[in-house]
């Protein structure tokens, strides 16, 4: 019954880290620390125990990381199926709830850059970078391990985010914790030391627990509010993360649940989880229903035991996808052909660029047009998104709107290869799109000064009215705009008779 208990660890720390992601919505009752009670001192309590599990399960997964080298087509693969499942909840909230947003769609194309979800992109940098560990010497891993504990420990005493990691919802902190179960990979405690971290250990989580729950009272009695009733029960605790790190050591150098996480089931399991669309839908089900506190735990967990479920039976199925595709073999070829040291970097993009520069002229094109079109698209040369600050447009559209930047310009690029397909040509293909949304961009900025809002799908289908619309502009602009389309046409049908690019290479 122990053997069990002990190699299904993997599944209830688990199951315990679904529940913490979602526990602490401000849709559930759970967060509001509003009653200094008894059920508050429960509630701290569970939060305790729901945190040991994740930060054990988080060091668990920096050790099995760092034992194995997936290789760069699994690291890109466990990215694009972050992508997939993000883009699969946005057509599910279309369906199922009517609703679409842009900002959602850019969230499930752009998941890293957008920061939608830092468990998932600490896991893929730590699959990239975390065999290269292996590289330092026993004596430099136990030290850098003993400063990321410290670290979490100073914190922890001055209450104070001394390192960006407070929130625990960042990259930082879970690669600090993996890092941790990464450092303290490959101790054999004696037996008198195992003796020494069961005693300590279990005297530092009774004293957290006992603190946890008293904190409430404490926090009402010297501030007169909640303000520092979650100081002892937070994922970036010190000493919560030096009771998951007992646990870490008294495995005997065994990984627990070694296989899920090698087979991408426990990563399945966290990003259906945690991805803000999906994890919104679990929370409100669970806050719909119910009023008992035990009960609406125990749904909590329900669910997250369902999610996991499906997290599982998903990964196994994508992987049978994934394998049985033919273009699986080019995939898996393209990306380990891609260089694995910096130094080989410059060779193998001027190889690549040699090579693709069709295409990638394509790409650049599409993109310099869509920074056209957004900056037409502002009214002045300033905006202050903040209220308070004042930005230059281009230097705002380039650093904070990159998401837009880069959806528009791959629909442009769709648009470019729609045409493309279309007249058989390349080189006319680019000559009839860029001056077509120069155009577009130009009538858009026009009715914005005079109409206060841009071109709208309603006015592409009102046909009769474009003479209406025409009149709102000075008659040599229309004129000027249809003179360089021709003679753009012509340039583009010179080249494609001069250099003769067929279709194929680009």
């Amino acid at each position: 019954m122990k053997k069990i208990i002990v190699n299904s660890g993997w599944l209830i720390a688990l199951l315990l880290t679904v529940m913490n992601l979602w526990m602490w919505d401000s849709q559930l009752q759970f967060s509001n620390y509003s009653e200094n009670n008894l059920k508050m001192a429960v509630l701290q309590l569970v939060h305790v125990i729901l945190i040991i599990a994740e930060l054990w399960l988080l060091m668990q997964l920096g050790r099995t990381l760092k034992r194995h080298r997936l290789g760069r087509t699994r690291v890109v693969t466990t990215w694009l199926v972050l992508v997939a499942y993000g883009a699969g909840s946005v057509l599910l909230q279309l369906v199922w709830k009517n609703q679409f947003y842009f900002s959602d769609l850019l969230n499930a194309v752009f998941p890293i850059t957008r920061n939608i979800f830092p468990l998932a992109t600490a896991y893929i940098i730590a699959m990239a970078t975390f065999p290269r560990v292996n590289e330092l010497s026993e004596v430099n891993r136990r030290f850098l391990g003993k400063v990321l504990v410290g670290m979490f420990l100073v914190a922890t005493v001055f209450y104070n985010d001394l390192w960006g990691i407070k929130d625990s919802q960042n990259v930082l902190f879970y690669l600090m914790v993996m890092m941790v179960g990464d450092a303290f990979d490959g101790i054999e405690l004696p037996d008198h030391w195992r003796r020494f971290v069961k005693r300590w250990g279990t005297v530092t989580l009774l004293v957290t627990a006992v603190l946890a729950m008293l904190m409430p009272t404490i926090s009402v009695t010297i501030h007169y509010d909640m303000s520092t009733a979650n100081r002892f029960s937070n994922l970036s605790d010190g000493l919560l993360v030096l009771v998951a790190l007992g646990m870490f050591l008294l495995q005997k150098n065994q990984v627990i649940g070694e296989h899920q996480i090698l087979n991408g089931g426990i990563y399945s399991s966290l990003v259906l989880a945690g991805l803000p669309l999906l994890r919104s839908h679990y929370v409100g089900f669970a806050a719909g229903h119910v009023g008992n506190l035990g009960l609406k735990i125990l749904l909590v967990a329900i669910i997250a035991g369902a999610v996991m479920v499906v997290g599982f039976v998903a990964n196994w199925c994508l992987r049978r996808l994934f394998s049985s595709l033919a273009i699986t073999q080019h995939y898996e070829r393209w990306v380990e052909e891609l260089p694995s040291h910096l130094m080989e970097w410059p060779a193998w993009l001027k190889k690549f660029c040699h090579r693709h520069w069709p295409a990638l002229t394509a790409v650049g094109v599409a993109y310099g047009l869509a920074v056209i079109s957004n900056l037409l698209m502002f009214t002045s040369w300033k905006v202050n998104p903040a209220g308070s600050m004042t930005f230059d447009n281009y230097i705002y559209l380039l650093t904070a709107r990159q998401g837009t930047l880069l959806f528009t310009a791959l629909l442009i690029w769709l648009v470019f290869k729609l045409v493309q397909s279309l007249v058989k040509r390349y080189w006319l293909a680019l000559s009839i799109v860029v001056p077509l949304i120069i155009i577009w961009g130009i009538a858009n900025r026009i009715k914005l000064i005079t109409r206060e809002e841009p071109i709208l799908p309603s006015d592409v289908m009102m046909y009769q009215a474009y003479g209406n619309m025409l009149k709102l502009v000075s008659a040599w602009i229309p004129i000027t705009g249809a003179v360089v389309y021709v003679i753009t046409i012509g340039l583009g049908i010179y080249l494609d008779r001069k250099l003769r690019l067929y279709t194929k290479s680009c």
